[in-house]
């Protein structure tokens, strides 16, 4: 495990974010 974990979280990319916010309202 790298200590740069932190800094890919960061830059997850735009269509990870769209589908995790997506999921994350119509489940919720």
């Amino acid at each position: 495990i790298m200590p740069e974990a932190d800094e890919v979280e960061v830059v997850i990319d735009p269509k990870d974010i769209e589908l995790t916010t997506a999921r994350s309202g119509g489940a919720g």
